[in-house]
């Protein structure tokens, strides 16, 4: 009889080693138990920069602290599909989620604080991301020839056009990213020439080119009229363009 209670004591003992909810030698994932308890194997995946693959229809302010995909009820979009990452601080109760939507990237943030001290958005806001696309090289760009942009401008929802005006300064635009038509201008009273008009206009040819269809310096004449002006090395150019999402 103390053999049987033995054999029987060793087999839960290797039963409860090797397998997981009565399955021998069974292979730990996200949703059942083994070699290492499901919760110790998501930590790991996420210190990995792992996601965490599970069900659609998660909160995620009731996941813990790690890296998520799916789609989620109190996400910003609950109906598209999204990355989230999940930081927690046990001492300050201080929970910080990040989501980005899939279909656009768009990234969204929400801090909440259990703790004294906390301080952010409580509800999700759009972190705006800017991409520069396009950067002056030095080489003049005349009228009629085109910007080459190394994203494509569809994938945002905002440009950021730079102007100089090689004496005076920049100027900043900001349009919706499709378009056919892209303009910055700026008037400078405080220039020699008061004032002193400055142009650029952009024609979308693709969503990779901006054609230079207009770029002009315009300077008062003696009856106080502007007019325009090629002085070499006067006229405006494009210093840099962002993309916004």
């Amino acid at each position: 009889m103390k053999i049987v209670d033995a054999v029987y004591q060793l087999y839960r003992l290797v039963t409860k080693h090797i397998g997981a909810d009565g399955d021998a030698h069974s292979i730990v994932d996200d949703y059942a138990n083994g070699f290492l308890d499901k919760e110790d194997y998501k930590k790991f995946k996420n210190a990995q920069g792992k996601l965490t693959v599970g069900p659609d229809g998660r909160e995620l302010d009731k996941l813990e602290g790690g890296s998520y995909e799916g789609m989620f009820l109190d996400s910003p979009d609950p109906s598209s599909f999204s990355y989230a990452k999940v930081l927690e601080s046990g001492d300050s109760g201080r929970r910080i989620v990040f989501v980005q939507r899939y279909w656009d990237g768009a990234l969204f943030l929400k801090q909440r604080s259990h703790g004294a001290g906390g301080s952010g958005p409580r509800e999700y806001g759009q972190i705006e991301r800017r991409f520069l696309i396009y950067k002056f090289d030095g080489v003049d760009v005349p009228v009629g020839s085109n910007l080459t942009l190394s994203i494509d401008i569809s994938k945002f929802k905002y440009l950021e056009i730079h102007m100089y005006d090689r004496n005076y300064g920049y100027a900043v635009t900001r349009t919706n990213a499709v378009q056919d038509m892209y303009k910055i201008n700026k008037m400078d009273v405080n220039s020699y020439y008061k004032p002193t008009y400055y142009e650029i206009m952009l024609a979308k040819i693709s969503n990779t080119q901006l054609k230079i269809e207009r770029r002009v310096r315009m300077v008062p004449t003696a009856d106080g009229t502007l007019t325009e002006t090629n002085a070499p090395g006067a006229n405006p150019y494009i210093w840099e363009i962002y993309g916004i999402v």
